[in-house]
């Protein structure tokens, strides 16, 4: 059953997410550097202490087998990747991840959440379509060169604060590199 991240699997979701960025055959090489470098260990724990649900998981045992991440942007949830381990694709995995997540996700907080989609992914698109995300545009050379669709799906949003992106305490961001320096 899906869930949120605990800090101690950050490590196995940055190996997922890694994995992802090798596996997309659409990007060139100045992209996947820029998300590797992106998506370091302690942006993976930040997310985790903004929200567990920023990076929803699904497990076997204490194997991570599959991720979706959201990074929250003053209004607007992003999903930049979800991804699920090979040997799990044809099982329901993927679509119970991504329920869950939107489920979790339309919880007053956000007014939507965005995805970039590259034209060549299909499979992609048609996941999306099939969870309510609609085409908004395409961004032509947007990200290194490449086009993108943008796709966005309503969330419910009543609460009338915003959050403040991925900006944490001190304190808290403090407690993350201790963590990572002592393996925790």
């Amino acid at each position: 059953m899906p869930r949120g991240a605990r800090p101690d699997e950050a490590r196995q979701v940055r190996t997922l997410i890694l994995s992802a960025i090798d596996e997309v055959p659409f990007y060139d090489e100045q992209f996947r550097r820029f998300e590797k470098d992106r998506f370091s260990e302690a942006f993976i724990r930040t997310l985790i202490a903004l929200d567990p649900w920023h990076v929803c998981v699904v497990t076997q045992g204490t194997d991570v087998i599959g991720i979706a991440v959201t990074i929250p942007e003053y209004g607007t949830l992003w999903s930049p990747w979800i991804y699920v381990k090979p040997q799990f694709r044809t099982s329901a995995t993927a679509v119970t991840l991504i329920r869950s997540a939107l489920k979790y996700w339309d919880n007053n907080r956000f007014h939507k959440i965005s995805c970039y989609v590259h034209p060549e992914n299909r499979t992609a698109l048609t996941i999306f379509r099939r969870f309510g995300f609609k085409k908004i545009a395409y961004l032509e050379n947007h990200i290194f060169g490449n086009g993108f669709i943008l796709m966005e799906r309503p969330l419910t949003k009543t609460n009338p604060t915003y959050d403040s992106g991925t900006r944490l305490r001190r304190l808290e961001r403090l407690k993350i590199k201790l963590a990572i320096l002592f393996g925790r």
